[in-house]
């Protein structure tokens, strides 16, 4: 079974700008929704746009591969799950990483053969991401928007959030799209067998040799 020749350098971009986009629209949302309601509700809408957004964005650069009709509940499951529990206070990436990473890995694990693997990667990314992404919120913060007036504290609040979510995204993509390509290039015999099986039946009854 040949590499798909599409998993280069190119799909890794696609991943890294999916991640990027989704962190930061996922950060600017997440910054409204914070500021809206009890605590306690908000930051469970928090995790549920995250896990949303960030669903939607790699579903989209996921489809010209394989089958992820459920990528996005079960990115959104996963945020959920995962922010519930380490989502609150000092925030726990690894055990977000890896609650997303299990969910993720129901919907790989019939699409890719070694899919186990992904859960240890989205940990990984999740950390990584994490931690760079609160440097650089904490960085403009204390540099960047020291000075400031009431009405520019919110603005300047506002793009801190959305920065730090892309440099979170950013990382993130950098570390999981390797171990994706690498999932992806060894995908399921079966999952191909089926592929051929559509394609033939696509010709009407009697139209795939024996």
């Amino acid at each position: 079974m040949s590499p798909d020749p599409r998993l280069g350098w190119s799909f890794w971009g696609r991943w890294v700008v999916a991640n990027i986009v989704g962190a930061s629209i996922s950060a600017g949302i997440g910054w409204v929704v914070v500021r809206m309601g009890p605590v306690i509700v908000s930051q469970v809408v928090l995790w549920v746009v995250i896990g949303t957004v960030m669903g939607m964005r790699q579903q989209w650069v996921l489809r010209r591969h394989i089958q992820v009709d459920n990528w996005v509940w079960a990115s959104l499951a996963g945020w959920t799950v995962g922010g519930i529990l380490g989502g609150y206070g000092d925030i726990d990436w690894a055990v977000i990483g890896t609650v997303v990473g299990i969910t993720q890995w129901f919907g790989l694990r019939r699409q890719v053969q070694r899919a186990g693997w992904w859960v240890l990667a989205s940990t990984t990314g999740l950390v990584v991401g994490g931690f760079i992404g609160g440097a650089v919120f904490l960085a403009q913060k204390s540099f960047v928007f020291r000075e400031q007036i009431a009405l520019a504290e919110t603005v300047t609040d506002f793009v801190a959030w959305i920065v730090a979510g892309a440099a979170a995204g950013t990382v993130n993509g950098m570390i999981t799209g390797p171990w994706l390509i690498w999932l992806l290039r060894s995908k399921r015999k079966d999952q191909d067998t089926n592929e051929q099986t559509r394609f033939f039946e696509s010709f009407g009854p009697g139209s795939r040799r024996q």
